[in-house]
């Protein structure tokens, strides 16, 4: 018999806490990222993070939830993002996953979205009739080399025992690439700085591109994310690791806040949050003056080169038109789709919603 466990942020402290949690040979969250659950500046004491599945006393499954705050018709309402559904393989196909699903639906009352999720995720949502689509947006990967024997593994552990051929292959498909990149020069044409921190003026900026925002993150909010990371550098074969089935350890993440300013003053026309995973790069958060958007692109391409990045993923359409003005070093550029999925009680609502934004870091998109 399956019994679901709900944890709220006090319940997930204490777990962390537990022997369960030492001992169990799968462990439903990584340490530090509960701990920067339960510190969400939008999380409430009663809200519920954490659904735990277990056949008598195994962990057989789990499904966290990302506790955030929407905007409606400029109405604010508190909703949980689905967040790393996991079910043990030996369950699978007992209607395990459906139960998770509902039980989350129900202490949330139906203010319930999803997004960046498998197909046979997608399967679940749409057979159980609960998700209506928010909205879909059309994003870009540019490539600046070759990385397939990280790609692949990832999508089919079966390439696994090739990853050292695919290393090699990548190595030498890389050689002439890697002397043309360095003679690659960008000229941001404005001025910039990283900043530790989301200050006042920051927080001014940003406020003020908050109308059809979804999410209108803050100054709180993104310094707490800026804190309070999902995944930390470190060696990627620890413990923790090999008991949690979602990214937690990486060789490299930073999360880089970066502000842009008119040359020669102090006046604020761009504001980014730069995400470096290991060699691939996002910018989970994209707030730029309209005239200043090609400036916020060089600065992206600046980054990339700097840092060495092979990949760039972006959804934010002006980031997107931005990057696809500018010339720009890539061998290779696909266009990327990203669904956002909500529960099917506000279909009505969202039809008198003309415009919809959404920053590539909303959701849990920014924490990985």
């Amino acid at each position: 018999m399956i019994t679901i466990r709900e944890l709220t942020p006090a319940l997930l402290r204490e777990y962390l806490d537990s022997e369960e949690f030492t001992l169990s040979p799968v462990i439903s969250i990584s340490r530090h990222r509960a701990l920067s659950q339960i510190s969400n500046p939008r999380v409430s004491p009663e809200d519920v993070v954490m659904l735990m599945a277990y056949e008598e006393e195994k962990l057989v499954g789990y499904l966290g939830i990302f506790a955030d705050y929407m905007y409606l018709n400029g109405r604010e309402e508190k909703a949980g993002w689905l967040s790393c559904m996991w079910v043990d393989p030996d369950t699978r196909g007992q209607g395990l996953a459906r139960q998770l699903l509902d039980r989350a639906f129900e202490c949330w009352e139906g203010r319930i979205l999803v997004t960046e999720f498998t197909q046979a995720a997608r399967s679940l949502y749409d057979n159980s009739e609960k998700f209506v689509e928010l909205i879909e947006k059309r994003g870009v990967r540019g490539y600046l080399r070759f990385h397939v024997h990280k790609i692949l593994p990832r999508r089919n552990p079966s390439w696994e025992p090739w990853r050292p051929v695919l290393q090699v292959m990548d190595w030498i498909a890389n050689l002439p690439i890697d002397p043309l990149l360095s003679l690659w020069k960008v000229d941001i044409g404005a001025e910039w700085e990283r900043v530790r921190d989301v200050d006042a003026q920051t927080d001014a900026f940003i406020q003020s591109y908050f109308d059809h925002h979804f999410t209108r993150r803050t100054a709180k909010d993104l310094n707490w994310m800026l804190q309070n990371p999902w995944v930390i550098s470190g060696p990627t074969d620890d413990r923790d690791s090999a008991r949690y089935f979602f990214d937690a350890v990486a060789r490299r993440f930073d999360l880089h806040a970066v502000k842009l300013f008119k040359t020669g003053t102090r006046e604020m026309v761009g504001f980014l949050i730069l995400s470096l995973h290991d060699q691939r790069l996002k910018v989970p958060y994209w707030y730029v003056d309209p005239n200043y958007t090609t400036h916020a692109a060089n600065l992206v391409m600046h980054y990339m080169l700097r840092y060495h990045m092979d990949s760039i993923t972006l959804f934010n359409p002006q980031a997107v038109a931005a990057l696809n003005s500018i010339p720009t070093p890539f061998f290779l550029k696909k266009t990327l789709h990203r669904q956002y999925l909500i529960s099917a009680k506000y279909a009505e609502e969202l039809k008198k919603m003309s415009i919809i934004l959404m920053q590539d870091g909303d959701a849990d998109s920014g924490f990985t």
